[in-house]
Protein backbone atom coordinates (compact mmCIF):
# COMPACT_ATOMS: atom_id res chain seq x y z
CA UNK A 1 0.00 0.00 0.00
CA UNK A 2 2.80 2.47 0.50
CA UNK A 3 4.12 1.36 -2.64
CA UNK A 4 0.60 2.36 -4.39
CA UNK A 5 0.38 5.80 -2.70
CA UNK A 6 4.28 6.36 -3.55
CA UNK A 7 3.16 5.67 -7.18
CA UNK A 8 -0.13 7.51 -6.90
CA UNK A 9 2.10 10.55 -5.85
CA UNK A 10 4.37 10.19 -8.87
CA UNK A 11 1.76 9.83 -11.06
CA UNK A 12 0.04 13.21 -9.73
CA UNK A 13 3.37 14.81 -9.15
CA UNK A 14 3.75 13.82 -13.49
CA UNK A 15 0.80 15.35 -14.09
CA UNK A 16 1.28 18.80 -12.19
CA UNK A 17 4.25 18.95 -13.75
CA UNK A 18 3.14 18.49 -17.44
CA UNK A 19 0.07 20.90 -16.59
CA UNK A 20 2.51 23.55 -15.18
CA UNK A 21 4.75 22.53 -18.77
CA UNK A 22 1.60 22.86 -20.55
CA UNK A 23 0.79 26.08 -18.49
CA UNK A 24 4.21 27.55 -18.75
CA UNK A 25 4.00 26.84 -22.56
CA UNK A 26 1.16 28.57 -23.35
CA UNK A 27 1.89 31.67 -21.42
CA UNK A 28 4.72 32.01 -23.27
CA UNK A 29 3.82 31.76 -26.62
CA UNK A 30 0.86 34.19 -26.02
CA UNK A 31 4.00 36.18 -24.45
CA UNK A 32 5.84 35.50 -28.16
CA UNK A 33 2.69 36.57 -29.36
CA UNK A 34 2.54 40.05 -27.91
CA UNK A 35 6.19 40.92 -28.45
CA UNK A 36 5.96 40.20 -32.26
CA UNK A 37 2.72 42.37 -32.39
CA UNK A 38 4.36 44.95 -30.18
CA UNK A 39 7.40 45.45 -32.61
CA UNK A 40 5.37 45.59 -35.37
CA UNK A 41 3.74 48.85 -33.94
CA UNK A 42 7.11 49.71 -32.42
CA UNK A 43 7.86 49.81 -36.46
CA UNK A 44 4.59 50.98 -37.90
CA UNK A 45 4.73 54.29 -35.27
CA UNK A 46 8.46 54.46 -36.52
CA UNK A 47 8.03 54.36 -40.52
CA UNK A 48 4.75 56.93 -39.29
CA UNK A 49 6.99 59.22 -37.75
CA UNK A 50 9.40 59.18 -39.97
CA UNK A 51 6.85 59.99 -43.15
CA UNK A 52 5.69 62.75 -40.92
CA UNK A 53 9.39 64.33 -40.94
CA UNK A 54 9.35 64.06 -44.33
CA UNK A 55 6.34 66.02 -45.12
CA UNK A 56 7.13 68.82 -42.65
CA UNK A 57 10.64 68.80 -44.81
CA UNK A 58 8.82 68.78 -47.91
CA UNK A 59 6.02 71.66 -46.39
CA UNK A 60 9.27 73.65 -45.33
CA UNK A 61 11.07 73.61 -48.54
CA UNK A 62 8.27 74.70 -50.97
CA UNK A 63 6.91 77.53 -48.48
CA UNK A 64 11.29 78.57 -48.10
CA UNK A 65 10.97 78.27 -52.11
CA UNK A 66 7.48 80.02 -52.73
CA UNK A 67 9.33 83.12 -54.08
CA UNK A 68 11.61 82.18 -55.91
CA UNK A 69 9.31 79.68 -57.86
CA UNK A 70 6.54 82.65 -57.76
CA UNK A 71 9.50 84.90 -59.61
CA UNK A 72 10.62 81.96 -61.64
CA UNK A 73 7.19 81.53 -63.16
CA UNK A 74 6.88 84.58 -64.14
CA UNK A 75 9.12 83.96 -66.91
CA UNK A 76 7.03 81.22 -68.18
CA UNK A 77 4.22 81.19 -70.08
CA UNK A 78 1.57 78.46 -70.24
CA UNK A 79 -1.71 78.16 -71.88
CA UNK A 80 -3.33 79.47 -69.06
CA UNK A 81 -1.42 83.13 -68.69
CA UNK A 82 -1.23 83.42 -72.86
CA UNK A 83 -4.03 86.30 -72.63
CA UNK A 84 -1.70 87.76 -69.75
CA UNK A 85 0.93 87.89 -72.27
CA UNK A 86 -0.92 88.94 -75.20
CA UNK A 87 -2.64 91.80 -72.74
CA UNK A 88 1.24 92.95 -72.40
CA UNK A 89 2.04 92.78 -75.99
CA UNK A 90 -0.54 95.02 -76.73
CA UNK A 91 0.19 97.32 -74.12
CA UNK A 92 4.07 97.60 -75.00
CA UNK A 93 2.42 98.85 -78.92
CA UNK A 94 0.06 101.53 -77.24
CA UNK A 95 3.01 102.78 -74.63
CA UNK A 96 5.13 103.17 -77.91
CA UNK A 97 2.47 105.13 -80.04
CA UNK A 98 1.79 101.98 -81.77
CA UNK A 99 -1.57 100.33 -82.97
CA UNK A 100 -1.18 96.40 -82.35
CA UNK A 101 -3.16 93.58 -82.81
CA UNK A 102 -2.63 90.17 -83.28
CA UNK A 103 -4.05 88.80 -86.46
CA UNK A 104 -3.68 85.43 -85.74
CA UNK A 105 -2.17 82.93 -83.01
CA UNK A 106 -0.93 79.02 -83.00
CA UNK A 107 -0.35 77.04 -79.90
CA UNK A 108 1.59 73.96 -80.47
CA UNK A 109 3.50 71.54 -78.54
CA UNK A 110 5.94 73.28 -77.04
CA UNK A 111 5.70 76.32 -78.92
CA UNK A 112 3.24 79.44 -79.51
CA UNK A 113 3.72 81.42 -82.65
CA UNK A 114 2.07 84.97 -82.86
CA UNK A 115 0.96 86.64 -85.96
CA UNK A 116 0.95 90.72 -85.46
CA UNK A 117 0.44 93.66 -87.29
CA UNK A 118 1.51 97.27 -85.97
CA UNK A 119 0.79 100.84 -87.42
CA UNK A 120 2.47 103.88 -86.02
CA UNK A 121 5.26 106.34 -86.41
CA UNK A 122 8.66 104.76 -88.09
CA UNK A 123 10.71 105.63 -84.46
CA UNK A 124 7.35 104.21 -82.16
CA UNK A 125 7.46 101.09 -84.48
CA UNK A 126 10.93 100.57 -84.15
CA UNK A 127 10.92 101.61 -80.44
CA UNK A 128 8.35 98.38 -79.93
CA UNK A 129 10.18 96.13 -81.68
CA UNK A 130 13.45 97.12 -78.57
CA UNK A 131 10.42 96.90 -76.33
CA UNK A 132 9.44 93.74 -77.66
CA UNK A 133 12.79 92.07 -77.78
CA UNK A 134 13.31 92.86 -74.36
CA UNK A 135 10.30 91.03 -72.56
CA UNK A 136 11.23 88.71 -70.48
CA UNK A 137 10.68 85.73 -71.95
CA UNK A 138 12.26 83.59 -74.47
CA UNK A 139 10.93 84.79 -77.64
CA UNK A 140 12.22 84.45 -81.40
CA UNK A 141 10.74 87.57 -83.69
CA UNK A 142 10.85 84.95 -86.99
CA UNK A 143 9.81 88.09 -89.34
CA UNK A 144 9.62 91.74 -89.04
CA UNK A 145 8.76 94.01 -92.05
CA UNK A 146 7.66 97.22 -91.87
CA UNK A 147 6.62 99.66 -95.15
CA UNK A 148 5.36 102.87 -95.60
CA UNK A 149 2.51 104.03 -98.32
CA UNK A 150 3.34 104.73 -101.35
CA UNK A 151 4.22 108.09 -102.13
CA UNK A 152 1.15 109.17 -104.27
CA UNK A 153 -0.80 107.58 -101.44
CA UNK A 154 1.20 109.29 -98.36
CA UNK A 155 -0.95 111.71 -96.76
CA UNK A 156 1.17 114.70 -94.15
CA UNK A 157 2.68 112.45 -91.38
CA UNK A 158 1.77 109.40 -92.97
CA UNK A 159 1.74 106.05 -90.72
CA UNK A 160 4.25 102.63 -91.24
CA UNK A 161 2.69 99.67 -91.12
CA UNK A 162 4.10 96.16 -90.20
CA UNK A 163 3.69 92.77 -89.71
CA UNK A 164 5.52 90.34 -87.28
CA UNK A 165 5.70 87.10 -86.24
CA UNK A 166 6.63 86.32 -83.12
CA UNK A 167 7.59 82.47 -81.04
CA UNK A 168 7.38 81.95 -77.76
CA UNK A 169 10.51 79.45 -77.02
CA UNK A 170 9.76 79.51 -72.92
CA UNK A 171 5.97 78.26 -73.95
CA UNK A 172 4.74 75.38 -71.73
CA UNK A 173 2.36 73.53 -73.34
CA UNK A 174 -0.58 71.28 -72.21
CA UNK A 175 -0.74 69.79 -75.58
Amino acid sequence: MFKGKKNASLVALALLGGLALLAYGFFFYHINQKNVRAAALGEEIALASETENLARSLTSLLSGTEAARTEFSRYFITHDSIVVFIERVERLGKNSGVAVSFSSVEEGKGRFTAYLTMEGGFANVYRFLELLEAMPYELEVARFTISVPPLPLQKEGALWEGEATIELLNFISTL
